[in-house]
């Protein structure tokens, strides 16, 4: 729909007191937990080979065991466009008192872009069991396939508490690659919904353990014990409350995995303005493209969905 005079009538006298309606932006979350990596094609290629599983006991007089090494998985995707535009038409433009003020078109078109891209970046949580990684099992499974017959879980089922914690944390220790090793991966931060806000204040922002007591005869258990978690000792860059994560119940550990969650950026935003020669309304654009991606499942473990 075109913006014209009808659309801003109130601006087209003077004495008006304000124009309400351009707030501050949400944080770009995403940023702390993404990697971005700048792309020069319309495509993202991703492979994962197998290794040499561990060495075998070699028996005097007897030859050396046999392994091998091949790529396992692949996958390819593709950077999206996102854009909106804007007409206005040049009436409205002309008879406008207040055009400092109203309308901030091109502002408000770079920001549904960000709001866009913060969306973007949490669904690959929000979809997190229904969509795939590489291993062609949701990025948060019970069952990611590893070559000698096992599998691995990056998946919880234990709300955010200091018992989802520890257990997420020693999961991770767990992790292995494809040839059932295991491998070294840190927990970085807590990530997690708005409603787990104050939970996660709680957890890790006292250098006491919190209370693990009901009972009134044990309503103070725990209260003196230290807190694992404080003091980035185990999640050295904290938490992150992410506005829209849609789950109340969700959390995940981030952890350092290389190519693991990774922003794809195949072109910055632009703008553009033009003006229609026949009507002379003037036209107002703005786009990016990049693609957000859990590319190794093991670059999370969800505690909770």
């Amino acid at each position: 729909m075109t913006i014209n005079r009808c659309s801003i009538y109130p601006l087209m006298r003077q004495g008006l007191n304000a124009i309400m309606g351009h707030y501050k932006s949400t944080p770009d979350d995403w940023k702390r937990v993404f990697k971005t990596k700048p792309v020069t094609q319309g495509y993202i290629y991703n492979v994962e080979y197998s290794g040499t599983g561990m060495a075998q006991r070699k028996s005097e007089g007897d030859g050396m065991a046999q392994d091998t090494m091949s790529v396992r998985y692949e996958g390819t995707s593709r950077p999206d466009t996102y854009g909106l535009k804007v007409p206005i038409t040049f009436e409205a433009i002309d008879d406008n008192q207040y055009k400092e003020q109203f309308p901030r078109i091109m502002d408000e078109l770079k920001r549904s872009l960000s709001d866009a891209k913060k969306q973007n970046a949490a669904n690959v949580f929000n979809l997190g069991t229904l969509t795939n990684t590489m291993d062609n099992v949701p990025f948060f499974s019970n069952f990611h396939p590893l070559d000698n017959g096992g599998t691995c879980s990056n998946l919880g089922n234990i709300a955010l508490s200091d018992t989802s914690l520890k257990n997420g944390l020693l999961a991770i220790r767990k992790f292995k690659k494809l040839s059932g090793n295991l491998i070294s991966v840190t927990p970085e931060m807590l990530y997690t919904s708005a409603e787990n806000e104050t939970v996660a204040k709680i957890l890790l922002g006292s250098q006491y353990r919190p209370s693990v007591g009901t009972a009134a005869d044990n309503a103070l258990a725990g209260v003196n014990d230290i807190n694992a978690f404080y003091g980035n000792s185990f999640l050295p860059k904290g938490y992150v409350i992410d506005n829209y994560i849609t789950s109340p119940t969700f959390a995940a550990l981030i952890t350092d995995v290389e190519e693991g969650l990774m922003n794809y950026s195949r072109q910055e935003v632009k703008t553009d303005s033009w003006q229609d020669k026949d009507t002379r309304s003037i036209w107002f654009s703005a786009w990016e493209r990049y693609l957000f991606a859990a590319v190794n499942w093991r670059a999370a473990y969800c505690l909770s969905i």
